[in-house]
């Protein structure tokens, strides 16, 4: 430890090591890493004394924690096992990618040879199959003690779900990010084109096949299988939510490219399944801006009074399955769906409006309007499945959360720059 403390001290700007626990070094870039995936790190750069490169070092010492956890447990897989889970994903990767040479160009691309990419895959999937299992271990106890009512524990325990997921009533208006500029345009112009040859009769899985960039399904002539409400991006929803099985939608756009989608099935449950040619587009910063603006627009007219939450949310949101009935969403477990609103809704009281906030995947910004805490909630009337879900689930974070502070006690954590 005395040796990597020493290294620390003269690690230079480029990187540095900002936390060591046990003997592993969390390094700035690691940070970086996963900021670079975040909403935040799209609008604008992280400064490293920020709340949010905070919050993601806090993570990666968690994650570390348990690891270290795990190991001292004893629950690491041996090499066989690893082994063969990494045979498992590899095989799963050349089938993503539709051939051999596909697979192979991929990983030229991230300039890694297939036994780089085994030794990344052995470290990465033996740290999860042992994490995994330890934890397992340690809550499953707690998970049998649940009472058979689960309506009975969650009414006892209000103050651990408001802990550990923040159970709201919420309403909430988005506003999506989109692609923009002249290739935008000429994506949905190209669609435009697709549209009209499928409507002349050619086919338009032969069309997907042949120009959809959709890795996923473009070989399946565009087919994206089943899916239900909140599966899919709310602009794709929407240019599905008029359409009749067998109907067309225009071009359109999502956070993903430009889309033509045709709707193969609906139904009474809302359960659908579609098909789609997509052009990727990537989003940029003017992208962010122009959206953001929008909502904050949006927000101002709102709290104002200029124009009612239920009229903005009809008006300008995105998502079909909320907008019509005013943006409300019922009861939502913010710590699970949005965190990123979480800090604001923590003091929120009911009737205020919060954001806009833009979202972890940086597909779109929330202005979300807090209709009530649900301390006290009558949980009258949500099925019974949803109910134990949830009161596993608060159990089981509970369990996560209690085992990773008893961790703290037992693996070093320094934090370099208090010990500077």
């Amino acid at each position: 430890m005395l040796a990597l403390m020493i290294l620390v001290s003269a690690w230079g700007t480029a990187d540095r090591i900002e936390a060591v626990v046990g003997d592993y070094p969390i390094l700035r870039s690691e940070i970086y890493d996963r900021l670079a995936a975040t909403a935040e790190a799209l609008s604008r750069p992280v400064p490293g004394d920020s709340a949010s490169f905070a919050v993601a070092l806090s993570e990666i010492v968690e994650e570390r924690l348990l690891v270290e956890g795990a190991r001292d447990a004893g629950f690491f897989p041996g090499p066989e096992a690893v082994a063969a889970m990494v045979d498992g994903r590899i095989e799963e990767m050349r089938e993503e990618f539709g051939s051999e040479q596909q697979y192979l160009s991929a990983l030229a691309e991230a300039g890694l040879s297939e036994d780089e990419l085994r030794l990344q895959l052995s470290d990465l999937m033996g740290e999860q199959r042992a994490v995994s299992d330890f934890v397992q271990s340690k809550t499953s106890k707690l998970l049998e003690t649940l009472p058979a009512d689960p309506v009975s524990y969650l009414n006892s325990n209000l103050d651990i779900l408001e802990e550990e997921l923040m159970p709201r009533n919420l309403s909430w208006i988005l506003i999506p990010v989109l692609p923009g500029g002249p290739e935008a345009d000429s994506a949905l112009v190209f669609l435009a084109g697709l549209a009209d040859r499928i409507s002349a009769g050619e086919s338009f899985d032969d069309l997907a096949v042949q120009y959809s960039q959709d890795p996923g399904s473009a070989a399946e002539g565009g087919f994206l299988g089943q899916f239900g409400p909140g599966d899919m991006t709310p602009t794709f929803v929407a240019a599905l939510d008029a359409l009749e099985p067998g109907g067309m939608s225009r071009p359109f756009l999502s956070p993903y490219g430009a889309h033509l989608a045709r709707l193969d099935s609906r139904d009474s449950t809302g359960m659908m399944t579609a098909s789609h040619i997509l052009i990727l587009l990537d989003l940029e910063q003017d992208d962010a801006d122009r959206a953001g603006s929008l909502a904050d627009s949006v927000a101002s007219l709102v709290r104002s009074g200029a124009v009612a939450f239920g009229e903005a949310a009809l008006r300008w949101s995105a998502d079909p399955l909320s907008s019509r009935d005013g943006g409300t969403l019922g009861i939502v477990l913010v710590e699970n769906s949005i965190p990123e609103a979480a800090g604001l809704l923590a003091s929120s009281s009911p009737g205020s409006i919060s954001g806009p906030v833009l979202l972890g995947d940086a597909s779109a910004y929330a202005i979300i309007r807090d209709d009530g805490a649900a301390q006290g909630f009558d949980w009258t009337g949500f099925e019974r499945d949803w109910l134990d879900d949830l009161a596993r689930n608060v159990v089981y974070t509970h369990g996560l959360n209690s085992l990773v502070d008893s961790l703290r006690t037992a693996v070093p954590v320094i934090y370099t720059r208090d010990a500077d």
